[in-house]
């Protein structure tokens, strides 16, 4: 009777597991396609095996979650014909629901660069750059080549989990977040070359709400977790504010998390066309980084309710470049 009632008690369990949807060639097709089939069960588990999958880019649809094996690698192709106009990320979503990114493997946007003499003058740096040249140092820095695209962009979407993977190496901003809501990133792994990657950001968190950050080591040439209120297309978008409306960047914790950057590890702006409110950075190490915190506001928005509590930090300053 026991062993009949436990039977009872598992077999509702197992069936109530969602759909798994394994990968079966490593390419974008592949993985795409397995994508579609979960959706096309109403959900799902999308399982990439071990191994490297050179693609473009890859659509996330409503109730999937990708998860990556450990081994596996899900890698940014450089041919520029597997990139339609269209396709800003390797990791897309847009206009979706309870997605997620999970596993052991890894999201790498293999960013290319070159060594090349200053292009243009830093406005920001204006004079530090003088000085330098007063000094006699060379004015070269990395620009990037290739393929460049983001890491993971979600746009409009909700109900958001990324879970321990590693995401590196991507050619602009590894993670945007852009006017989505409900999102809980734990466990994570991001990094960018501390020298090359310039415009590497870690976390963008852009017209965005309720989000929970926690258990997380972000190393970026550029900032590494940043909060910002613009429309997806930039600041040229914001022509059309009087229609769409720039959206609040409010509700935030990062938590028990370690930084490292190049620039800065906690940064809101520098675009503020809307408001950000009720931020917490709490429980945080910095580690070997130019500066702890910023917050520079110059579009019309404000910032309020931010509060940054228990940060231990290391800083170092950096060459101008």
């Amino acid at each position: 009777m026991r062993v009949i009632l436990l039977l009872l008690l598992v077999v509702p369990l197992l069936s109530a597991q969602p759909p798994w949807c394994v990968v079966e060639k490593p390419t974008a097709q592949g993985i795409q396609a397995a994508i579609d089939a979960c959706a096309g069960k109403g959900g799902g588990v999308t399982y990439v095996p071990p191994g490297e999958y050179i693609t473009g880019p890859l659509w996330l649809k409503d109730n999937v979650e990708l998860r990556l094996e450990a081994g596996a690698t899900i890698a940014l192709s450089q041919n520029p014909a597997d990139w339609p106009a269209n396709a800003p990320a390797l990791i897309n979503a847009s206009g979706v629901k309870n997605i997620a990114i999970t596993g052991r493997g890894t999201i790498d946007g293999k960013a290319q660069y070159e060594y090349a003499p200053m292009r243009r003058i830093d406005v920001e740096i204006t004079e530090e750059m003088e000085i330098a040249r007063k000094a006699g140092v060379t004015l070269e820095r990395y620009y990037r080549t290739g393929v460049q695209k983001y890491d993971v962009l979600l746009q409009d979407s909700r109900e958001i989990r990324i879970e321990g993977v590693h995401i590196i190496h991507s050619p602009i901003w590894t993670v945007r977040l852009q006017d989505c809501d409900q999102v809980w990133i734990r466990g994570v792994y991001i990094y960018s070359d501390l020298e090359k990657g310039v415009n590497a950001d870690g976390i963008d968190i852009v017209s965005t709400s309720n989000v929970l950050i926690s258990d997380s080591i972000v190393i970026t040439g550029d900032d590494a977790i940043c909060l910002k209120t613009m429309h997806y297309g930039g600041e040229g978008a914001v022509a059309d504010a009087a229609h769409h409306p720039v959206r609040r960047t409010e509700n935030v914790t990062v938590t028990n998390s370690i930084l490292t950057s190049s620039s800065t590890p906690m940064m809101i702006g520098t675009e503020t066309y809307a408001d950000i409110r009720h931020v917490v950075f709490s429980n945080i190490v910095v580690r070997d980084s130019n500066k702890v915190f910023g917050i520079n506001v110059q579009d019309g928005g404000s910032v309020s309710e931010v509060r940054f509590e228990n940060v231990t930090f290391e800083l170092n300053r950096r060459h101008w470049n």
